[in-house]
């Protein structure tokens, strides 16, 4: 089912359709260099309220649903896109 991306209020989360439930960092630890290995391909959308280096920290050090409304359309797009091929 892979992930999709789903309208919360002002922002997105990440649905794994798999699980039908936001992702949760809690239990599913994504290290930086598989980050920074899928961006080298796949350069990461900037946007101005939300950077590369803010996902980092959010993908690796933050726990509870993968939900933000920092983010732009692109950049959750991309996001599920990159858990689908370094998570699941």
């Amino acid at each position: 089912m892979g992930m999709r991306i789903k309208r919360v209020e002002e922002g997105y989360g990440i649905w794994s359709g798999g699980m039908s439930e936001f992702v949760n960092l809690t239990y599913n630890h994504i290290s930086r260099e598989a980050i920074d290995k899928y961006s080298e391909k796949h350069p990461f959308p900037e946007g101005s309220n939300y950077s590369y280096s803010d996902l980092c920290y959010d993908l690796t050090q933050s726990e509870g649903d993968l939900v933000s409304d920092y983010w732009t359309s692109a950049q959750a797009y991309w996001i599920a896109d990159m858990l689908d091929e370094i998570v699941w």
